[in-house]
Order: C-alpha cells, then sequence, then structure tokens
C-alpha cells in the first residue's frame, strides 16, 4: 500500500465569504445592526438622520473588523469579552524593582499570553 503525502489541515472551521473580506456572519451582523439603527432613527433629528445611519454603517463595519489586541475575534466580540469579563478577580501587583527574577519572567510570560487574547 502507498502512501502519498498530503496537505496537513491547518483550519477546520472556516468561513463562508460573501464579497471579498465580508464573511456570511459579518454581513448577517451588519444587517441586523442597521434594522436596529433604522428603526431607532425615529429617535434622531431629522436634520442629522442621513449622517446617523452613516455613522451606524462605519460603525458596523468597524465592529465586524478583526481584532489586533484579540487575534481570532471580531471587534464586538472582544468588546463583549470585555463588559462581560469578571471583575472580581483579583491579579496581585508586582513592584518590578524589587521582584525576583523568577518573578519578573513570570510577569513577561503573563503578559505575553495577555497580549495573544
Amino acid at each position: 500500500m502507498e502512501y502519498t503525502s498530503g496537505a496537513v489541515v491547518q483550519e477546520l472551521r472556516s468561513e463562508t465569504k460573501v464579497y471579498k473580506g465580508i464573511m456570511l456572519q459579518d454581513f448577517f451582523f451588519i444587517i441586523i445592526y442597521m434594522m436596529a439603527a433604522y428603526v431607532l432613527r425615529e429617535m434622531v433629528s431629522p436634520s442629522l438622520r442621513v449622517l446617523y445611519m452613516i455613522f451606524s454603517a462605519l460603525t458596523g463595519l468597524y465592529l465586524t473588523s478583526k481584532s489586533r489586541s484579540n487575534p481570532g475575534r471580531r471587534q464586538y466580540e472582544a468588546l463583549l469579552l470585555f463588559i462581560t469579563k469578571d471583575r472580581a478577580v483579583y491579579r496581585p501587583v508586582i513592584n518590578y524593582s524589587l521582584a525576583t527574577e523568577r518573578q519578573k519572567k513570570e510577569l513577561e510570560n503573563e503578559k505575553q499570553k495577555s497580549k495573544r487574547y
């Protein structure tokens, strides 16, 4: 039996593209976001409604862009995680100048890990 070398799958979860950089999930998010903005436009002054809808569209596009601070997530997902995070979690503050070498290495590792998420 012969085995051929095949490509290794890098990603199991693929996203469906609607147009160039816009994925199907992003497309639906923008549609729902704009529907909510359309319903709420009655609360905006008539002279500012066009500007409000343009602002809403730009905000929807920004929220669906990829997050630089949280790779693998969209801006709206990162914002939701930030809002719902547990603020009761205690994280000690360490004086870096008095920390031992081991503590300094641990701090650097924690900083690198927090940049990934």
